[in-house]
């Protein structure tokens, strides 16, 4: 592309200059054919050329993930990371996406507002950079596993209380980190649903919870908000409340270290009903390494993806039977439902 022939470097730290060249050519092509054009132009111009820029990303964190499994000098790694993260965050600065990313604290396990911004998949930015970018995160695996993940609770969920539904008694379900609420937002609209269930929904931070409280309006009567540290709240026994039937978290696991992850599955298993289940949402080692790297690099987050058998070992360490854990995965195949029963 205008003279920029990367393919035949090998090193990766040149191939990654080279990268970062062809990149930025390829946002001045995009913003000279923009200047040409009339209203609403930029949007479709990025669209038709997605997959160039998709190309170029890919082979950037590819490029990173060969120079770290070459045991490269510290002082390479830092150099190359300096190189990469100076483009692409000044490019990316005023996608909307990438700013929520970058500036949620780390402990709050995420930002609700990046829930929604996911959901809307509206890519923005304030120049054809960021919205070339802002595209390109809306679209890739991590963030379309996430947006199939909320559907597929949502189903769950529904199976599981109608399955449950009884006249004597609702059935309790307590949802570890409640976000927006999106999934039961969409099954409120499901007058069944509402009159079946018996809701605590956790969340740290204040505003999410009056999100969700606007959000689920219609399960108000059958709906307690609690802003708490779901960690913290499971750990905390307190038999005065009769045990839940439903255990939950779409977007959790994904952030804990497999220490956290063991103390927060033994500690829900202590709260389930015998026959109760456990439900949460983990990304799995297929979620392409060339994104996991871009994240962690870009925006300072670190995905934990699990294998079966990896998170089969953490609740081999719990009073759930291993064996009988189920794991059902998500297109496009990078997520993974994982389902636990109390005995």
């Amino acid at each position: 592309m205008n003279g920029v022939d990367c393919p035949g470097i090998l090193r990766p730290d040149d191939r990654i200059r080279c990268l970062l060249e062809e990149l930025a050519v390829f946002i001045q092509r995009i913003e000279a054919d923009v200047a040409q054009g009339g209203q609403g132009y930029p949007h479709s111009l990025i669209i038709a050329n997605e997959a160039t820029a998709r190309r170029l990303m890919e082979e950037i964190g590819t490029a990173i993930n060969e120079i770290l499994v070459t045991e490269a000098s510290p002082g390479v790694v830092n150099q190359v990371r300096e190189l990469v993260t100076s483009r692409l965050v000044t490019w990316s600065s005023t996608s909307p996406l990438f700013y929520r990313v970058l500036h949620t604290p780390r402990d709050s396990f995420d930002d609700f507002e990046i829930s929604e911004l996911l959901l809307e998949n509206q890519p923005a930015g304030a120049d054809i950079a960021a919205q070339i970018l802002d595209h390109y995160y809306h679209h890739m695996v991590t963030s379309s596993a996430f947006r199939y993940r909320i559907d597929r609770f949502a189903d769950h969920l529904a199976a599981e209380a109608r399955r449950r539904a009884t006249v004597k008694r609702p059935v309790r379900i307590l949802n570890l980190h409640t976000g927006a609420g999106h999934e039961l937002a969409r099954l409120a609209k499901n007058a069944a649903f509402a009159r079946a269930v018996q809701v605590t929904c956790l969340d740290n931070d204040a505003a999410a919870l009056r999100r969700a409280r606007h959000q689920l309006w219609k399960l108000a009567r059958a709906t307690t908000f609690v802003r708490a540290d779901p960690r913290e709240f499971v750990a905390a026994s307190d038999w005065s409340d009769p045990p839940y039937d439903i255990i939950y978290a779409v977007n959790l696991f994904d952030q804990l270290s497999d220490r956290q992850t063991t103390k927060l599955i033994a500690d829900c298993y202590v709260w389930l009903a015998p026959g109760g289940t456990l439900l949460f949402g983990n990304c799995q080692l297929t979620l392409p390494a060339h994104e996991r790297i871009l994240i962690d690099w870009l925006m300072n987050w670190k995905i934990r993806c699990r294998s079966e058998e990896g998170l089969r070992q953490i609740f081999s360490h719990t009073s759930f039977d291993p064996e009988r854990v189920h794991f059902e995965s998500d297109p496009p195949h990078a997520s993974q439902m994982v389902t636990a029963i109390r005995r």
